[in-house]
């Protein structure tokens, strides 16, 4: 993979470690630009702007090496999305270090929430591109057992090893309990406009009454009528069309192991997919 003409240069690194992209090789890149910019070149500058901990675990000289995003997939990802992931990083670090410089008072998310998960989830949980989850409202009892999933490697599906499971790696359990009690208490995301009608109002017969001629029963029966979850059966109402598809696509395929999903998605065909999550999406 080569970035567009020019554009390896602009970033500040070798086009051989963008063609590489090999975990560590972004990160080391990414901490270079953060140094550049005056906001941390060492692990006493990160305590000195308040980030005592990355990924649950103290902040040292290691974080430079290896990067907040040391967990980045070996898989080929197309230059925006690794422009993208780049930008936002080094914009929440120079954030945060000119947030200290002032001597404002601390972010009142979680540092963990503030330096990493906001770069795909946002910092009021509402992620800027559809394949990553919006996380606002979401209920406390699921991302709490996601995240201990994700810790402990017991949710194996593509993108949680991609992603999550060096992300979550090293966190506790405390910092869990803190990073979704955050989370769970933001404002919920508002509907997206612009769905298919004619898919939302299939999408919605199915999540209100299911589909009888294949057994399926109504999504509403666990996720709640307004589709705002409850204790473990997360919220997803609002959530991403894209993102909805490939979960249930992976629960049918049981790429992402839940056996009661697998149960009631197995037979449901990639239309009627599309048709709930654009319901789902709208509301």
């Amino acid at each position: 993979m080569s970035p567009p003409s020019g554009e390896a240069a602009d970033w500040g690194w070798p086009e051989a470690d963008w063609e590489r992209n090999t975990p560590g090789a972004l990160p080391n890149r990414l901490w270079r630009l953060y140094s550049s910019a005056n906001v941390a070149g060492s692990a006493g500058h990160l305590g000195n702007v308040g980030l005592t901990e990355v990924g649950g675990v103290p902040a040292t000289d290691a974080h430079r090496d290896n990067g907040f995003f040391a967990g980045l997939p070996s898989r080929e990802r197309s230059s925006n999305d690794m422009r993208w992931i780049a930008a936002s990083t080094v914009a929440g670090m120079v954030l945060m270090g000119a947030s200290a410089t002032a001597g404002t008072a601390a972010p009142p998310e979680p540092l963990i929430v503030y330096g990493t998960c906001s770069v795909c989830h946002g910092h009021d949980g509402i992620s800027a591109r559809a394949s990553f989850p919006d996380l606002a409202a979401q209920t406390k009892t699921y991302l709490d057992a996601e995240l201990k999933d994700f810790r402990d490697h017991t949710r194996a599906d593509h993108d949680a090893k991609a992603y999550m499971w060096n992300m979550a790696g090293n966190m506790s359990a405390k910092l869990i309990n803190e990073v979704a009690q955050y989370f769970s208490a933001l404002t919920p995301p508002k509907g997206a406009t612009g769905e298919d009608p004619a898919g939302v109002t299939a999408g919605r017969q199915i999540f209100e009454q299911g589909i009888n001629s294949e057994n399926v029963p109504a999504c509403q029966a666990c996720h709640g009528a307004k589709a705002a979850g409850s204790d473990t059966f997360p919220r997803v109402a609002g959530q991403h069309r894209e993102y909805l598809v490939a979960q249930l696509k992976a629960f049918r395929s049981n790429e992402r192991d839940n056996p009661t999903m697998h149960l009631i998605v197995g037979q449901v065909t990639d239309e009627q997919i599309r048709d709930v999550a654009a319901y789902l999406a709208s509301l």
